[in-house]
């Protein structure tokens, strides 16, 4: 149980560093570029987004988010969702989605300290679809094995 514990620790961690780091002024500041084991990350970026580590399938470039993106992770994983860009972002589960997750707080680029990343621990085996509730064009899914 304590490792759940120390994980939720760690996401509230990463929440805190991302919104003290300014990142309203430069977006770019916010963008993860390594993960740990355990950990993946995923780039929400107007229109865009991507592979950014830690997914079983290669870091990918930015592609369009309508031909959506998918990211395999082991069970019990972190995945963050990283938020770029000057769009307002929200990532939901997707409707009719296998499995859910907490929704991330919306993300409003132009407020002084915008909510830049999310973070989710997936505990339960299969698909996690999501989409951004600002934008449905953005989407994808997690699989978790």
């Amino acid at each position: 149980m304590w490792v759940a514990d120390f994980k939720r620790l760690m996401i509230a961690a990463v929440a805190a560093t991302a919104v003290l780091a300014g990142c309203a002024e430069q977006p770019e500041s916010a963008l993860v570029t390594s993960c740990d084991a355990g950990t993946a990350a995923i780039g929400i970026m107007d229109g865009l987004v991507s592979r950014l580590c830690g997914c079983a399938e290669v870091s990918s470039n930015w592609v369009s988010a309508s031909d959506g993106i998918t990211c395999t992770v082991a069970q019990n994983s972190v995945v963050v969702f990283n938020y770029l860009g000057f769009n307002d972002h929200q990532m939901i589960s997707k409707s009719g989605s296998p499995q859910t997750f907490v929704a991330s707080p919306p993300s409003f680029p132009r407020l002084e300290a915008p909510v830049r990343v999310h973070a989710v621990v997936l505990e339960e085996l299969g698909t996690y679809q999501f989409t951004d509730s600002f934008d449905s064009a953005t989407s994808g899914q997690i699989i978790v094995q």
